[in-house]
């Protein structure tokens, strides 16, 4: 999970940046990041993609890595339909980007991290070692 997260994790901040430094160069004053927004970055993005490699690693161990191009495609459209939904709620005011709101996307996260790692209890350590390419 790590091997797939820390790359991501990279991307995520690469594009961070790169958004930056686009809207620095439309504006004609320096434009930053505010402390919660940067909160954000680095501490709800990473609990969320290590969510959605722990939930696309949990059904592709569980459907035998054959069976699931749908499933991930399933999750990935769901991922992206949710960021959308929250990013629509932000842009029109709805949710304001505060520290608790932070702090609760964090929470949430955690507790989902926790959710994926108990229901790998259900996996097969027999299954596991049996879907692992030889090599």
């Amino acid at each position: 999970m790590i091997g797939v997260m820390v790359p991501a994790y990279a991307v995520a901040l690469l594009i961070a940046g790169i958004l930056v430094a686009l809207s620095n160069t439309a504006a004609d004053f320096l434009v930053l990041p505010s402390v919660v927004m940067m909160l954000f970055v680095v501490l709800v993005v990473p609990v969320y993609i290590a969510c959605a490699i722990g939930m696309l690693g949990l059904v592709q161990l569980l459907l035998g890595m054959k069976e699931n191009q749908i499933l991930n495609i399933v999750l990935i459209i769901g991922f992206i339909a949710v960021i959308s939904v929250f990013d629509g709620l932000v842009t029109e005011g709805v949710v304001v980007m505060s520290a608790p709101v932070v702090g609760a996307m964090f929470i949430v996260g955690m507790l989902l991290l926790g959710v994926i790692g108990f229901m790998t209890r259900i996996l097969n350590r027999e299954k596991i070692v049996t879907t692992l390419p030889e090599g």
